[in-house]
This record gives structure tokens, C-alpha cells and sequence, in this order.
């Protein structure tokens, strides 16, 4: 496209667009410094604000140091064992694919992401002025607004959270082919399209999404225009056809099921978001919005607000009919239905001016399960944010033509906007320029003796809860990892193998090339046994089998066995087995018995009642007077599987406690209430499951008797 402008001899364009990308690089300076530059600086990734950084570099660490297979994007030790794809963690494909061609040379330590940053800045401003030529004809004009498409809220906000959809380039870039559909030929269009395509899934799948609806938008106005259907099609087909290509290759397609509709309708678009700074502004104070709406961030900065009045006070009812008339009908139709069409997917399914629902139809199930798959829709404004910026210039370029009235307009109106971002930029960057300092705090000597000999690491806890410090140690260190941050994965894998990784160890089938971690917070007891050492540091338990360490080189952070678990659970169960004649049992079999069970449907309420029976089967939970608590922890999930909600980890109840004076044919009464009035109406699954101190010890995952289908009413 560009060596096609270039041909037409006008090599001073060029230089412009060359200029314009410069102005984004130092810009990117200007915020965020040169240190990030640093290949060997991955440090600054860890802080804690930049944990969605974090989930990036670690994605991009297991990921550089796995074997090459096909997929290629896809890899197995994290999380472990089911896997996942390059493409869930946020790593930006295009980029992690190039990097690991040299996984041989790279440095121990190494980060692309500041990289990616000053690629996106450059590109923000080189591609901008490309679009911007094609209407405004003034090379002055262009260097002077383009600090506004660099340097967007959506950019700045974006580039160094979820670094991938800072990409945003790639929107422009597509524009770009819309606009000059004239100057390219048959195969040239089917060529631009298809690549564009292909190439936004290697960034982030929203961006297809996006550039997906745009693409049909400008094959309609071909349509329209040309009255050709043919190359239309072609272009459609090849541009499917490589896209679903790219997405094989890179692993899009390694997890099944891939669409949760948990957040749909949370992180949508407020209607006030073209004005809402979300506190982004140095003049314009925030708008109510409801929580989640920051992924609707759509702010156009106090600048552009000044501009958009401008225009608004500028146009006349002969601009209004010059835009009806037959020859722009054809243009308008197209880009209207595309505006209408990412205007409302953004806003979708629950549609909200301030804190106010003007419209709800996320109970449509057909609606919410197609929402699911990209839940933060939200972010499917920012091509009409683009559209918007751009015809406000565009308007005003051809209103005022060269008068040197613009130069001040547009040249005040973008002060006006760099000054307005600026609380943005510190909350962006302040960290990133000076020289942050990650501590793993795993600083005790054993974890560098086990990295020799594991291979795997296996984190019991809650959700992801302590993971960091073990997936960077892992990852470092060539061993694989249960537990992570993960766009999607394959829950019903993990949580298996989650659940029969903690049998095994209450049964001391300890896996010798397995390092067992429980958080200090989670469990006080002690499984030191004749099989396991346990070493109580840097927060966790460790247990790992005798033959994976010198036990005499570190005996005084073992564990004592004299409290030991095991003992205690085969000493009871042996009184029991003389005194009550209980059946012997294994132990990944001895469960509660729930019976009775109530529902009750109150008003933004569940109540839930029933009977605890044969509670003392679970005998390893009390020894010789001491009672440990157990509590009962709910989780509702919808009838995909996904978590909707549990119960809150500093709300548990923990009164259910296992007491010696219960016969096993005891049974203790329970009765709780959960909170409904933040879940959508609708049909849900209800599971009950067993916790001490955190530690799910029992779940009803594995056992249908303990799921109970409920209807959430309003």
C-alpha cells in the first residue's frame, strides 16, 4: 500500500509518515523511559499494579523454554498438565513466536515488552498520518494531530496492562485498507484483507473481531459502489480461510471450551464514555459509571471535546444533505451499520447511562452465551472512537480548507488534550522509569537443591491464590506448574488433577519429581512422614518425597514427624474400626454426608439448609481432643461450568468442626445465606464443598450428590 503511494512520486509523504511514527518514539520516551528498552530488565513486569504484565512474562517464560510442537503456540507444562496456547496468556503470539526461534541465545533473563510498547507508538503515529493523507492535505496539519492518535487514553490506559491490546495500530491499519479501497486492485484487496485478518489474531482476538466487522463494512460499500459481488466473496473466503489457518497455528484452538459469560454485561461501554475520564483527565472530573466499565474507556480528551463542539456549532443543514446525496449514500450505509454494530456489542447486553439500566437483555440466552466468548465488550468501541477522532478533523480540515485559523485550532485543541492526559501518564508510567527491584522471596537454600531434581511444581490453594513466586521459580527453572492466570483453560483438567494431586498426598503416594506446596495460611498440618519431608518456608509447605532431598543437610526445617497427619488419621481410624466397627475405608473415598437439603428462594437470597451426617468418617480432622475447623464452602456456576460466584475466603464459616464426641452415626445441622441479588436470573448448578483453612479437602466436583441445580428469581 505504502510502496504504491510512493510510486505516484511523492517522496516527501513519506518522510512525513517516517516523521509522524518519530513523534510516537519519543513520546514513548518522554512517558515511559528507556529503561524498560532492556531486554535483561524484566523486573519492572512484576510490580505489583503490572500484574497482568506478570501473567504475560511468565505465559512467555514457560512458553520460550517448552519444546517445539504443532500447534505451535501451544505448550504443556503451563498449566500442567492440560496446557494451554501462547494465545491465553496475553504474551502477544506474533511476538513470543519470533523470540522463541532464538530460545538458544536469549539471555537468562529477557523481556520484549517494552519492545512492543515503542513498535505500538511508532506505529500509532506512522499509520495515522497514512490514513489521515488520504483527506487532509496538509503535511503540516498531520504532524501536528497526530500526538492524538499516539497518545489515546485506550493506549495509554491498555499498553502496559494487557500489553497485547495495545496493538491498536492494527485498527488503523485497517482503516487504512477501507479508505483506500479505490487505489487497490482485485487480488491486491484480497491480499491486504486476508493478511490483515491473519495478523490480528496473532496480536489479540478482540482485534479480529473488530477488523472482522470493518472488513465486511467495506466489502458491502464494494458492493454498493462497484455492483460486483464476485471478488467481494473471494476476499470474504480468504480472509476466513487465513485467519482460521493463523489461529491453528498458533494454538487458538487447544482449548475447547472457550466462552464464559461470567462478566458479560459487566465490563460493557457506559453511554457516557466518549466524556467520562474515569479520572483520566486534568480537567474534566469522572461520571458515574458502574463497576467494570473501565474496559469501556472510551475518553476522547478535553482537546477533542473542544474540537467535537467546534463541529457541532460548524454544521449546517447543506452538510447534513451533502452527506444524503447518491453518490455518498454509498459510503454512509456501510460505515453506519458498522458504527451501529460495534455501538452496540460495546454496550451489550446490559446497556447503562451512569449507574442507571436503560436496557437488560442479558437473560437472552443466544445473546449472552455469542458475548461470552470475548465477555469485556466494552473494548469493541475503540474502531468508532477511531472513526470519530478522525472525522472531527476530517470535518473541520475541509470546513476551515488551508486558513491559518486551523493551525491555531488544532494546534490549541491538541495542547489542550496532551495537558488533559496527564494524570494518565504517571499512573502509567512512574514505576517504569526507575530501576524496580523483584524479590521472589523463596530465599531459602532447599529450593535450589529441589530445582536440580523436580520437574514439577504442584500449588493446593484456592483459585491462584500464592502462585507468583512459584510459577517465576518454575518457569526459571524448567519444571511445569498447576496453577495460573489464564484467559482460558481447561478447568475440569486442573481441578482433577488438583483434587487427586491432594489425595495422593493424604495417602503418601508422593511423586518423587514433585514438589507438593500448600500456603502457610491455608493448612497447619503436618505430613512428615516415611515417604515426605516437610519444610515449612517462605510461606508454604513443601512437601517432597525423602529421595528428592539430603534431609540430613536441611533437618532443622523439617517438620517433626511426631505431628505427623498420616500417623494420626491411621490411629484413629483404627479406634474407630475396634470400638465403632466402622468399615476400613480409603481415604479419597470418606466424605460428608449432606442430606436434607433445603433451598430457599428469597428475594436476592438463597437460603440453604440441611444435616451434616456420619461427619466423623472424616476422622483425620480431629486428633486426640484437638478440632480442627471445617467449613462448608459453596460455589455456584452457571450450566457451562463457570464459577459465578463462592464464598468469600475472609467470610468462611468455619463453625462445622469435626468433634471427637461424634459417633459416625451423629449429625450436626447447617444453615447459611448467599447474596443472589449481583447474579443474573436463570438456572444455575449449586455445589457444596469441604475446606479446613482454606485447603478444599473435599469437593463435590467428583460426586453428583452434592450438585443441586437452583433458580436465581428476581
Amino acid at each position: 500500500m505504502i510502496q504504491k503511494i510512493n510510486k505516484k512520486g511523492n517522496i516527501h509523504n513519506f518522510i512525513i509518515y517516517i516523521s509522524c511514527g518519530l513523534i510516537g518514539v519519543l513520546l514513548f520516551l518522554l512517558i515511559y523511559g528507556y529503561k524498560i528498552l532492556d531486554f535483561t530488565y524484566v523486573d519492572w513486569l512484576f510490580e505489583e499494579r503490572n500484574s497482568d504484565l506478570f501473567q504475560s512474562q511468565i505465559g512467555f517464560e514457560f512458553f520460550r523454554r517448552s519444546p517445539w510442537k504443532f500447534p505451535l503456540g501451544s505448550y504443556n507444562s503451563y498449566p500442567y498438565p492440560s496446557g494451554t496456547s501462547i494465545v491465553f496468556t496475553d504474551s502477544i503470539p506474533l511476538i513470543a513466536l519470533f523470540f522463541k526461534l532464538f530460545k538458544h541465545i536469549l539471555p537468562y533473563n529477557f523481556q520484549y515488552f517494552g519492545l512492543w510498547g515503542l513498535i505500538c507508538f511508532f506505529l500509532q503515529g506512522f499509520l495515522s498520518s497514512i490514513l489521515l493523507k488520504n483527506f487532509i492535505h496538509n503535511n503540516k496539519l498531520i504532524l501536528l494531530i497526530s500526538p492524538v492518535y499516539i497518545c489515546s487514553t485506550n493506549i495509554l490506559w491498555r499498553l502496559f496492562r494487557h500489553s497485547s491490546l495495545g496493538g491498536q495500530w492494527i485498527i488503523i491499519l485497517a482503516l487504512i485498507a477501507w479508505t483506500y479501497r479505490k487505489k487497490l486492485n482485485h487480488l491486491q484487496m484480497v491480499f491486504v484483507w486476508s493478511a490483515i485478518t491473519a495478523l490480528s489474531v496473532l496480536i489479540h482476538v478482540y482485534f479480529l473481531v473488530m477488523i472482522g466487522i470493518m472488513m465486511c463494512g467495506c466489502l458491502l460499500e464494494n458492493i454498493l459502489t462497484t455492483k460486483k459481488l464476485k471478488w467481494s466473496i473471494i476476499t470474504f473466503c480468504s480472509a476466513v480461510f487465513c485467519t482460521l489457518v493463523s489461529f491453528y497455528i498458533i494454538g487458538g484452538f487447544e482449548i475447547a471450551n472457550s466462552a464464559f459469560e461470567e462478566g458479560v454485561g459487566i465490563y460493557s461501554m457506559n453511554l457516557n464514555a466518549l466524556f467520562n475520564s474515569l479520572e483520566y483527565s486534568a480537567f474534566i472530573r469522572s461520571f458515574p459509571s458502574n463497576p467494570g466499565q473501565y474496559e469501556g474507556l472510551q475518553y476522547l480528551g478535553a482537546g477533542m471535546i473542544l474540537l467535537l463542539f467546534l463541529v457541532l456549532c460548524n454544521i449546517n443543514i447543506k452538510d447534513i444533505k451533502d452527506m444524503f446525496k447518491k453518490d455518498k449514500i454509498k459510503k454512509i450505509i456501510p460505515i453506519s451499520i458498522v458504527i451501529l454494530i460495534l455501538t452496540i456489542m460495546a454496550l451489550s447486553p446490559v446497556v447503562v447511562i451512569h449507574t442507571k439500566t436503560i436496557l437488560d437483555y442479558s437473560h437472552i440466552t443466544f445473546i449472552t452465551k455469542i458475548l461470552g466468548i470475548v465477555r469485556a465488550t466494552g473494548r469493541f468501541f475503540w474502531p468508532v472512537w477511531y472513526m470519530i477522532v478522525t472525522a472531527i478533523f476530517i470535518f473541520l480540515y475541509r470546513k476551515y480548507k488551508n486558513s491559518r485559523k486551523l493551525y491555531f485550532i488544532f494546534g490549541f485543541c491538541v495542547m489542550i488534550q496532551m495537558l488533559d492526559i496527564v494524570p494518565s501518564i504517571p499512573y502509567s508510567s512512574e514505576a517504569l522509569k526507575g530501576q524496580y527491584t523483584y524479590d521472589n522471596e523463596l530465599s531459602s537454600p532447599i529450593w535450589e537443591e529441589l530445582s536440580t531434581k523436580a520437574k514439577h511444581v504442584v500449588l493446593m490453594t484456592e483459585g491462584t491464590y500464592g502462585h507468583e513466586k512459584l510459577a517465576w521459580y518454575a518457569a526459571k527453572n524448567n519444571m511445569t506448574m498447576n496453577i495460573g492466570y489464564f484467559s482460558r483453560k481447561d478447568m475440569d483438567t486442573l481441578n482433577q488433577y488438583m483434587y487427586d494431586s491432594y489425595i495422593n498426598l493424604c495417602n503418601e503416594n508422593i511423586e518423587e519429581d514433585t514438589i507438593y506446596c500448600i500456603p502457610f495460611d491455608r493448612q497447619n498440618t503436618s505430613y512428615t512422614s516415611q515417604k515426605a519431608l516437610e519444610f515449612d518456608v517462605d510461606g508454604y509447605k513443601v512437601i517432597v518425597s525423602r529421595k528428592l532431598i539430603d534431609e540430613e543437610k536441611y533437618k532443622e526445617l523439617v517438620k517433626p514427624e511426631e505431628e505427623n497427619a498420616y500417623k494420626k488419621i491411621q490411629e484413629r481410624r483404627k479406634i474407630l474400626m475396634r470400638e465403632e466397627n466402622v468399615p476400613e475405608i480409603m481415604l479419597e473415598n470418606e466424605m460428608i454426608h449432606i442430606k436434607n437439603v433445603e433451598i430457599l428462594n428469597h428475594v436476592n437470597e438463597l437460603e440453604i439448609k440441611g444435616i451434616l451426617k456420619n461427619i466423623s468418617s472424616q476422622n483425620y480432622y480431629s486428633y486426640n481432643g484437638i478440632h480442627h475447623p471445617v467449613a462448608l464452602y459453596y460455589s455456584i456456576y452457571n450450566k457451562n461450568g463457570d464459577l459465578i460466584k463462592n464464598t468469600d475466603s475472609n467470610q468462611v464459616d468455619f463453625r462445622y468442626f469435626f468433634n471427637e464426641t461424634i459417633l459416625p452415626s451423629g449429625e450436626e445441622s447447617f444453615s447459611f445465606k448467599i447474596d443472589v441479588s449481583d447474579i443474573r436470573p436463570g438456572e444455575y448448578i449449586l455445589m457444596l464443598d469441604l475446606l479446613q483453612e482454606g485447603v478444599l479437602c473435599f469437593s463435590s466436583y467428583n460426586n453428583s450428590n452434592y450438585k443441586y441445580t437452583i433458580n436465581i428469581k428476581h
